[in-house]
């Protein structure tokens, strides 16, 4: 909501702060819980959640980005079509792995 109702704020501001703000209150959790700060010894591990971070944080830029440049009723049928795609691209790729 912030993206449509501020335009004079930029998308990458908006993910800059949900990203500081998320290390902000995650960093402590992980000190006081005694984790590591990379995740677990396993490379493979480690590579599957570094992806899946850099993957995430495109995708909400890609959701901040939508919501600024279209209407609200598109942008939330796209983001609602989202299983669908999901569904249909495991279909494709599961034979595979």
């Amino acid at each position: 909501m912030m993206v449509k109702y501020i335009p004079d704020v930029n998308s990458w501001q908006l993910l800059f702060v949900r990203c500081v703000s998320q290390l902000v209150t995650m960093v402590p959790i992980m000190v006081l819980g005694k984790h590591h700060i990379l995740g677990t010894p396993d490379w493979a591990t480690r590579w599957r959640l570094a992806a899946q971070g850099i993957l995430g944080g495109l995708l909400l830029l890609g959701i901040f980005e939508a919501v600024a440049r279209l209407p609200l009723g598109d942008c939330t049928a796209i983001f609602f079509s989202a299983p669908a795609f999901t569904m249909v691209l495991y279909l494709i790729w599961s034979p595979y792995f």
